[in-house]
């Protein structure tokens, strides 16, 4: 009893500081340390890291896992720029499986702290599954990226993407070149599109989770909450419908949310770096702002189920890419843990 007020004490004190990254993983020690004796043997949970170059097929995949439109996906590389969790929860397992921001050579300050985000992702995770496409890939950022991967004393499985897009030869002959450079205790060609490879993958993922409880509520998908979900919506439909730089110096932000009995009103702003590319977003008698909105409307309320009021509005902040003072306040909203 005892230990436990002083484990709840150090929890608070931990939050407090506004560590949430190093008070989610302890809380998920002390969940299994003090509740594992009353759970059935045959209880599995534990959290599974997606990570991967970027456009390798992370936020598809964990969409498809499941069910649920959650992460944003774009051709446009470094789409995914914060960590989300989804949940597929079984008979008796429960896996939690984090979508990571693409690794890439950073060159902005934010970019660092995506790097950041996916790196934590890997030490709180029980199992990493390293996600490489079909497409020709940067194979001296691969090996990179997996160099320091095989450091991590974790179950690692190969996921090899986009099987429909190539044949199998070429997909088994990349994969021998990466098993080259990491060691993993499994190899599985996969497509999402197709659900190919889908359920061996899973399956060798319910032999690697530890007994556990359940962490969430089986009825949980994810614990993103609807504010930051929108924002991601809003900023999905800008990377969409506008080119070039500025889907890199674009940012949301969800000012309001008010969730009625039929109808959720929303007011949310769109951040970008340059007046120019806020000339670009508004559009001409301001046709591109409204086409943004309604899309992103419509996305919202296919996702709440009930009609939404959405408002927005194209800001200016100057260089905030490499401003930690200016995307600090972002991450409250958006981008939570680059910082």
């Amino acid at each position: 009893m005892v230990k436990d007020k002083i484990a709840g004490l150090t929890l608070q004190r931990i939050f407090r500081k506004n560590n949430p990254a190093v008070f989610f993983s302890l809380c998920t020690l002390f969940l299994r340390k003090f509740m594992l004796e009353e759970v059935p043997s045959t209880f599995h949970t534990g959290f599974v890291a997606l990570v991967g170059l970027t456009n390798a097929g992370k936020s598809t995949l964990l969409n498809f896992l499941v069910e649920e439109k959650l992460a944003i996906i774009s051709t446009k590389p470094q789409t995914t720029r914060k960590s989300m969790k989804g949940i597929r929860t079984e008979a008796s397992t429960q896996m939690i499986f984090i979508d990571t921001p693409g690794l890439h050579h950073p060159q902005k300050l934010y970019q660092f702290s995506m790097l950041e985000e996916t790196k934590q992702a890997i030490k709180e995770s029980d199992c990493i599954v390293y996600l490489s496409p079909a497409e020709k890939t940067d194979l001296q950022l691969e090996e990179k990226f997996l160099t320091q991967i095989q450091k991590m004393p974790k179950p690692k499985i190969l996921l090899l993407t986009k099987r429909d897009l190539c044949s199998k030869e070429d997909l088994l002959a990349k994969g021998e070149g990466l098993k080259k450079i990491c060691s993993f205790d499994a190899v599985f060609l996969i497509s999402a599109k197709l659900n190919q490879g889908i359920e061996d993958f899973l399956k060798k993922i319910r032999e690697i989770l530890p007994p556990s409880p359940f962490l969430y509520s089986p009825e949980d998908y994810t614990d993103e909450n609807q504010r930051s979900i929108a924002a991601e919506f809003l900023r999905e439909t800008v990377l969409e419908n506008c080119h070039q730089e500025i889907p890199y110096g674009v940012a949301t932000q969800i000012d309001h949310f008010e969730e009625g009995k039929n109808l959720t009103r929303i007011a949310a702003t769109i951040f970008v770096e340059k007046p120019s590319h806020q000339k670009i977003v508004i559009g001409k008698e301001g046709k591109m702002a409204k086409k943004i909105g309604t899309q992103t409307r419509l996305k919202l309320e296919d996702f709440l189920h009930q009609k939404v009021f959405l408002e927005i509005r194209v800001k200016v902040l100057k260089d905030w890419t490499n401003d930690p003072s200016k995307f600090k306040p972002l991450a409250k909203e958006n981008i939570s843990g680059w910082v």
